[in-house]
């Protein structure tokens, strides 16, 4: 007789009494470590013989659990884990049961221009789309603003809140210290943070944040605040629902705080063009204004809350970070630090403001220095999830199914002997008169989803860098644990700790984020 016959001719009740009793007769703590142990001999075996992944290299507990992972996230430290796995496993390895990890330049492109966002957060966005039809709706709608012609119309607001601010505040900060016969001190991390910052604020909500100003954390907090939330969410998802989401409270209530700022500004600009007041020309009004030329879909009220807060939290502590760790390099490497610094006065007056088009086009080795340090410290390093689509990839020998998460590894990129010599070393020269390296380097991203802001990113580096080394002398404080004579394991110049959530910030940002400044 068929099992099946069988079973539908037995009691339902007798079925249920005996299931029972075998639990009584086995033991409910014996039957817990059954269940358990099959599932961890269903897991161990299928990792070793049935996955997809079994002959890609990578360390063992990642083929069975996503924990090593998420610890490296909430640790900070993503890139430096995702460096030293790069060195250890190669450009591609087992980063969870169902993820790889790539470093293949080759194969980074090609994914980067192809494949879908593996993100989570929850409004489509030019960042977070999985749909390809309407990331290229938003690119459509969005593309006109951040060209450099349309961003040009800005730039007085740029160099105000930016390269201006910061020399006034430094400016200060020289006098009240001579007045006491000290060094001028200046966390350096925290003021480029607050200077872009308000950039951003200005351009995007509108308002003055007044960050640099006043030294107000606020808008600090509530941008690193909803990094995490991201990140931990991207990795948990479960914590963007209740009541999960207690466990994260303080972070989700700082993106409350910040959502609620940008309702505000968006309703307070829609009432001065209601009223017929005159208003800026800056990316609020084109986020109000755009139009997909094609379709001539506008952007919903949502669609414009979401991109004005994409782009507070990927223009801002992206951009000034890139400065810090610029900064940093150069005062690790003197030779490189005379040579940008007499590029920048002997080409400009002192009482000059350098503009971003006059930096572009006479300070080749500032701009070099820029793009080295975004190659040894990418704001984008660690894991960046994307999905293998149907069909499946093959990438680096290896077949890959639909479903599968790649993460491109961008330290394992940016630091590839294949295309870097020394890879490990600070050289900004090699960014002269080579537009190859400058492809290569995949900060931004590069295909269908590059960094739309890029341009805003350069607007605000290139005159804050190059006016502060034309007006400033910088060099570093005594006590802290690095410098031009302290070497690493590799024989460079051993750079500040550091943590990595979302971008590289210093892991001790009050002592490590100083820089000593006079007057040039």
């Amino acid at each position: 007789m068929a099992l099946s016959t069988f079973a539908t001719k037995l009691d339902l009740d007798d079925i249920v009494a005996r299931a029972v009793s075998l639990v009584d007769a086995i033991g409910y703590k014996r039957l817990a470590g059954t269940v358990v142990s099959a599932y961890a001999s269903w897991k161990l075996l299928y990792a070793l013989f049935l996955s997809p992944l079994r002959n890609i290299p990578g360390p063992f507990i990642a083929r069975l659990t996503g924990l090593r992972a998420m610890i490296s996230l909430f640790a900070g430290n993503s890139c430096t884990d995702a460096d030293s796995d790069f060195k250890k496993y190669g450009e591609i390895y087992v980063y969870g049961p169902n993820t790889v990890s790539i470093s293949n330049p080759a194969a980074s492109r090609t994914i980067l221009g192809s494949h879908a966002a593996a993100t989570s957060l929850d409004e489509q966005t030019t960042f977070s789309s999985r749909n390809p039809h309407i990331n290229q709706l938003r690119r459509r709608q969005m593309g006109p603003m951040f060209t450099f012609g349309y961003l040009h119309r800005m730039e007085p607001t740029i160099i105000k809140y930016g390269a201006a601010a910061l020399k006034t505040k430094w400016e200060r900060a020289v006098d009240e210290a001579a007045q006491k016969g000290e060094q001028a001190v200046v966390n350096a991390h925290r003021d480029l943070a607050y200077a872009t910052f308000d950039v951003t604020g200005a351009l995007a909500f509108g308002r003055d944040f007044n960050a640099l100003r006043n030294n107000d954390p606020t808008v600090v907090r509530w941008v690193n605040d909803s990094f995490g939330y991201f990140g931990i969410c991207m990795a948990v998802p479960l914590l963007k629902y209740s009541p999960f989401r207690l466990l994260v409270w303080p972070l989700w209530s700082s993106l409350q705080e910040l959502l609620t700022f940008a309702r505000e500004s968006i309703e307070h600009r829609r009432n001065e063009i209601q009223e017929g007041k005159q208003t800026p020309s800056d990316l609020l009004a084109a986020f109000l204004d755009s139009e997909d030329p094609e379709s001539k879909i506008r952007m919903t009220s949502n669609q414009i809350l979401a991109e004005t807060i994409v782009t507070l939290l990927a223009g801002s502590e992206t951009s000034s970070n890139t400065l810090l760790w610029t900064i940093h390099l150069l005062l690790l490497n003197p030779v490189s630090m005379k040579r940008v610094v007499d590029e920048v006065r002997t080409k400009f007056a002192k009482d000059h403001v350098v503009t971003y088009s006059e930096g572009r086009t006479s300070l080749p080795y500032l701009e070099a220095c820029l793009y080295e340090s975004m190659r040894l410290r990418p704001v984008s390093g660690g894991q960046w999830p994307r999905l293998v689509p149907k069909g499946g990839i093959t990438v680096c020998g290896h077949f890959l199914p639909e479903g599968t998460v790649v993460n491109l590894n961008f330290s394992g990129i940016h630091h590839h002997a294949d295309c870097w010599h020394e890879p490990y070393m600070f050289t900004p020269e090699r960014f002269l008169d080579n537009d190859e390296a400058k492809r290569k380097l995949l900060t931004f991203s590069t295909g269908v989803r590059i960094c739309p802001g890029r341009n805003l990113a350069w607007m605000e580096m290139v005159p804050i860098l190059a006016n502060l080394l034309k007006d400033f002398d910088i060099s570093l404080p005594e006590d802290v644990p690095f410098g031009p004579e302290i070497l690493d394991e590799s024989g460079y110049p051993k750079v500040m700790d550091s943590k990595h959530y979302i971008v590289p910030s210093p892991t001790n940002s009050d002592r490590d984020g100083r820089i000593v400044i006079s007057r040039a």
